[in-house]
């Protein structure tokens, strides 16, 4: 808050729902409607003017109904979309950041196959230089996570980003001799969220020509992405 009392609030990334890594935001507590709110886009009427209005409530504020967020639907979806596309023998390329959606897209993917047995017919794998590091280090971070999470560890269920269906690589190379080599439909997550560099760009390159394959965007497009990825 500067001197004249102009209230200002820096959140490059924020997210307001309760998810399986992270407690729900407390943006609502801070003040849901600051002088200046700077953030990644949105804009207003998109998903910044939803965050504003609702603070995951049934009520905007102005006191009218506001739209519930299907997030079960919306991850229904998601997980078809994986599904159809391995069951007609095509791999799916999921490209993510190195180390913050990534985890949340590991725990929603490996419960599906550990729930539904998934993993002697398709495979699930992680593509990143870091990736052991960045899951070494958040194993030790359960209390800033989610409660949830801590609560699994604590019953001794063992640890929750234990993911023992995820087979992680640290290069395109490794990937290509573990888990193709296997010759299994595969999912896999790969660092470069944009396409434009990394192992996600080099199975973009391997995949694209084969109309069986799937790439499927869960985050925002980076400025200058291809408009032909789909």
């Amino acid at each position: 808050t500067s001197r004249d009392d102009t209230e200002i609030i820096i959140s490059p990334g924020y997210h307001h729902l309760r998810e399986r890594h992270l407690d729900p935001g407390t943006l609502s507590e801070l003040g849901a409607t600051p002088d200046v709110f700077i953030t990644r886009p949105g804009g207003p009427g998109g998903l910044l003017q939803k965050l504003l209005d609702t603070s995951n409530t049934t009520t905007n504020r102005m006191g009218r109904p506001a739209p519930p967020i299907q997030r079960k639907e919306t991850e229904g979806q998601f997980l078809d979309a994986i599904m159809s596309t391995l069951r007609r023998s095509g791999h799916v390329l999921i490209p993510t950041d190195a180390s913050g959606r990534i985890l949340e897209l590991l725990l929603l993917l490996s419960a599906h196959w550990s729930r539904h047995r998934l993993a002697t017919a398709y495979k699930l794998a992680w593509i990143a230089p870091l990736a052991s590091t960045t899951l070494r280090f958040a194993k030790c971070q359960l209390e800033w996570m989610g409660e949830q999470l801590g609560e699994q560890f604590d019953s001794q269920r063992g640890h929750p980003l234990k993911l023992g269906n995820v087979m992680v690589c640290g290069s395109t190379r490794e990937f290509v001799e573990r888990v193709e080599g296997l010759g299994c439909p595969v999912c896999v997550l790969a660092s470069g969220d944009c396409l434009d560099a990394g192992p996600s760009r080099d199975l973009l390159l391997r995949y694209a020509e084969n109309p069986d394959n799937a790439v499927l965007l869960t985050d925002y497009l980076c400025a200058g992405m291809r408009s032909g990825v789909h």
